[in-house]
């Protein structure tokens, strides 16, 4: 998340880093992301509902930054060694439901695809 504010100029507080890593999933573009965690849990699923996910699209590939950056991540830290060989190896999930355009699904697959990380379908 450090990253992803650094090249998206926003900042965040401890406070703000913490909630993030509780999430369990999000879809917001990085200039929101602030808002978006200040805003109490009713107003952050309107914000869900009304966001576009993260943006995909060949101008602003944000997807790919946090692709990147958060494997980049993972795989710099010492205990990351340990856990592969383990069998616990970094990997990403796509999630969509029937009412996906598939079409979406394929391009956040060629963008996992061109980042070469690991993908779980």
């Amino acid at each position: 998340m450090t990253r992803i504010s650094e090249k998206y100029k926003f900042q965040l507080t401890e406070a703000d880093l913490k909630k993030f890593s509780l999430m369990s999933t999000f879809g917001m573009p990085a200039e929101k992301i602030k808002a978006y965690l200040e805003a109490p849990d009713s107003e952050r699923k309107k914000m869900d509902k009304a966001t576009g996910g993260i943006p995909i699209d060949t101008l602003n590939n944000q997807l790919a930054d946090w692709i990147v950056f958060g494997w980049t991540a993972a795989i710099t830290d010492e205990a990351y060694e340990a856990r592969k060989q383990a069998g616990n190896e970094l990997r990403f999930a796509i999630k969509g439901d029937g009412r996906v355009d598939y079409t979406y699904i394929k391009r956040v697959i060629e963008i996992f695809s061109k980042t070469k990380s690991t993908v779980l379908i």
